[in-house]
């Protein structure tokens, strides 16, 4: 994968999937000023860069308990992510994985990386 970007580049939180994922966990009075400090910028075409629309994301996202995000910060990458949290339930972080889209819808990647994803944060509470 080829993204201009190097290991350690910051990027906004709404446009990564683990982000995004932890945004949506944030309780409402804390992400409105979060919103309300932060000007969003679309990094491609099909970045969310609009808040109201990025609302409507963060309700979904934690709804379903996960993200994924199409070319959110380069074009024909998805991303998606799940809860990471450590052995007595709490909190850490997400885990997420970046793939080429290829023809693959999201919810033929869903079906195809959702339970290995799932099975590795489950996996890794008992090292956090």
């Amino acid at each position: 994968m080829r993204t201009g970007y190097v290991l350690g580049s910051r990027v906004q939180a709404q446009v990564t999937a683990a982000g995004l994922l932890l945004l949506a966990l944030r309780k409402p009075p804390w992400l409105e000023q979060w919103l309300s400090s932060h000007d969003l910028h679309a990094y491609t075409s099909c970045t969310i860069a609009s808040k109201d629309r990025l609302r409507v994301e963060l309700s979904r996202v934690r709804w379903h308990g996960r993200a994924i995000l199409d070319q959110q910060i380069e074009l024909n990458y998805r991303c998606i992510a799940v809860l990471l949290r450590d052995r007595h339930g709490e909190l850490v972080g997400a885990l997420s994985v970046t793939m080429h889209m290829d023809h693959e819808s999201s919810e033929d990647a869903l079906t195809r990386v959702l339970s290995a994803l799932s099975e590795t944060a489950q996996a890794m509470r008992q090292l956090i």
